[in-house]
């Protein structure tokens, strides 16, 4: 069995020692485990653990989306990172660990053992001191994360800045920080980031985040300078036609890579292939502004939002 997906099934505690059981056989070819939204509580992960953490398992996936983990979950499942170098992806979204369930987590993902590729902490109730922790781990060992999703979570923008200072946000494949508290003082890292000519970042979410223009021009500044970026969500950022003016001048360059030429010169490697605007107040002014770009025969561009 590769997938089991059990989501919504009015599961409890008392599964968690059979799953853990199977986990451990020798013979379980069990790869992804999606436990999301049932009443899994944190004895329920310590006894999931131990399956986890047997030399047998060959889990790949664990979600925990939505269960009633918290704090004390954490610091179980960060033996795990520590001893698994199978696990890759870890979904605790929409569980209330908070900074202190971080911390434990931290413990593990700072582990050279800890192989993960995928950390889903959506409205997890993580703040500045928790994205503090989170930063310090990933200094120590990023080299196999590709996708982060802190949504929902008011790191602001000293949580944010840190985490950018301390961990190289141009090497994640996908960035979600859908409404986290920034304003135009996350932008600049960000805009960085997007320069790197080795940035590996195709999908960034900052929606529902008070950008502004000024923050969406240093976005878009990154952007035209150098970038491999194929989606962006900038929905309700307090954008206004002021801020397409950045915007058109990143649709009207030509893609670098369009050509083959790898050097450097007057060509622009843009791969934007989707862009949400929504709820800005653009106007027709920003429309307009925008139109300009979208007229380059070049563009990667297929929706626009």
């Amino acid at each position: 069995l590769s997938p089991c997906r059990l989501r919504f099934c009015n599961l409890t505690d008392k599964c968690c020692p059979a799953l853990a059981a199977v986990l451990s056989t020798r013979e379980s070819y069990l790869r992804e485990l999606d436990l999301g939204y049932n009443s899994i509580s944190d004895s329920g992960v310590a006894a999931l653990v131990e399956g986890l953490n047997d030399q047998n398992c060959r889990l790949k996936t664990l979600r925990l989306q939505g269960c009633e983990v918290n704090s004390q979950a954490c610091k179980y499942l960060a033996t795990t990172l520590t001893q698994s170098l199978k696990l890759l992806e870890l979904d605790l979204s929409r569980n209330d660990i908070g900074d202190d369930g971080l911390q434990h987590l931290a413990t593990g993902l700072r582990s050279h053992e800890c192989q993960l590729e995928t950390l889903k902490l959506s409205q997890c109730n993580i703040e500045q001191k928790g994205c503090h922790y989170l930063a310090s781990a990933l200094q120590d060992n990023s080299n196999h994360l590709t996708v982060l999703d802190l949504s929902i979570n008011m790191v602001g923008d000293k949580g944010a800045n840190e985490l950018f200072t301390k961990f190289d946000i141009s090497q994640l494949r996908k960035l979600e920080m859908y409404h986290c508290g920034l304003t135009e003082s996350s932008c600049g890292n960000i805009g960085e980031a997007l320069k790197s000519e080795s940035s590996t970042l195709v999908e960034l979410n900052l929606s529902n985040n008070s950008l502004k223009d000024r923050g969406f021009a240093l976005i878009c500044e990154g952007m035209y300078a150098w970038c491999s970026l194929e989606k962006l969500n900038v929905s309700r950022c307090g954008i206004t036609g002021r801020g397409c003016i950045f915007l058109a001048k990143v649709l009207g360059s030509v893609s670098q890579l369009y050509s083959g030429w790898m050097q450097k010169t007057g060509w622009q490697a843009v791969e934007l292939k989707e862009i949400d605007l929504s709820m800005n107040c653009l106007r027709d002014k920003g429309v307009k502004e925008i139109s300009t770009g979208l007229e380059n025969p070049y563009s990667h561009l297929k929706t626009l939002k």
